[in-house]
């Protein structure tokens, strides 16, 4: 018996000290986060999707990205992936270093769900040599009916050196008072946003951007604890980019989404993660209002697409 044992332990010893199989998975060298939001059941809310790095060394590049989602726990809602043809799975391929870490937003719907109705989704995140990672957020329905404005937002410069000043507006079209809004603005690469001076609670920054440069092509900032009545439009007005090293017709676009009420803060806490933004603290230009029916029409929903032109 005390042979069979002694055996048995050398077998074991044997087993634990084998390599790992060539091609085994490894921790990823990621955190995935995604923020718990209200889902308005009359314009639908995004879900910014987030790869945070960990602190674990980083490849050179993330490779056979996929994201994945899981809607089963909440089947109240509908959630697609901004921008992209595809639904609940999406192959995004290579996505570069820590800093280019950037994946499309989700966005959910949840028409006819009665309000307070929740539930939660799952999202995966895949990559080539790594184990999936995996994490839920929760959605609950909201009567919320806030809208942004203009639907579209065109804009010359007459060089790559002229500031364009983008004008974004939101409008309370429901029947309860927004006290939290937070918003997000990305632009093609070689955009800079810029405000004039100190904003509110900002991030700048974004992939391709140097870690001395301060600005780059993304955008987010948020404001909480001021009343957007029912029927108030509120502006953004500081809100300026630039277009250093462009030349003669050359085009920029961006998108900017917005999160007002329940959840805006949640969607803040998890932008801030965004690996390459740099930030500010609160600063002295806030959303201001403006007399009622002088605002520019208003998209459908909580997003505006918008376009800088070099003449």
């Amino acid at each position: 018996m005390g042979r069979l044992l002694t055996s048995a332990a050398v077998v074991a010893v044997a087993v634990a000290v084998l390599p790992a199989p060539a091609g085994a998975a490894e921790p990823a060298p990621f955190d995935l986060l995604v923020p718990d939001v209200g889902v308005s059941t009359i314009t639908g809310s995004y879900l910014p999707v987030v790869i945070a790095s960990n602190g674990t060394p980083a490849p050179a590049s993330l490779d056979g990205v996929r994201l994945t989602v899981d809607t089963t726990g909440a089947g109240f809602a509908s959630v697609t992936l901004d921008g992209q043809d595809c639904s609940t799975g999406c192959d995004l391929g290579s996505l570069g270093g820590p800093d280019a870490w950037r994946v499309p937003q989700l966005f959910a719907t949840a028409p006819g769900a009665a309000v307070g109705t929740s539930g939660s989704v799952q999202v995966t995140i895949e990559a080539d040599g790594f184990d999936p990672v995996v994490t839920t957020a929760a959605l609950t329905a909201t009567d919320v009916n806030v809208v942004a404005g203009p639907a579209t937002a065109t804009y010359n410069v007459p060089n790559s050196t002229t500031k364009a000043q983008v004008v974004l507006q939101v409008t309370n079209l429901g029947s309860t008072t927004v006290t939290d809004l937070t918003w997000r603005l990305v632009g093609d690469t070689g955009l800079r946003w810029r405000p004039g001076g100190p904003d509110v609670n900002c991030g700048y920054g974004g992939p391709g951007v140097p870690s001395s440069a301060f600005y780059g092509p993304e955008q987010f900032c948020d404001v909480h604890n001021f009343n957007l009545e029912p029927g108030q439009t509120y502006e953004l007005r500081d809100t300026g980019v630039l277009t250093p090293g462009a030349t003669s017709g050359d085009q920029f676009a961006f998108e900017a989404t917005f999160w007002a009420g329940d959840g805006a803060e949640q969607v803040t806490d998890v932008l801030r993660e965004l690996p390459g933004m740099h930030y500010y603290s609160h600063g002295i230009n806030v959303p201001q209002r403006i007399p009622e029916g002088t605002g520019a029409p208003a998209a459908p929903g909580t997003a505006v697409t918008g376009t800088i032109t070099v003449d």
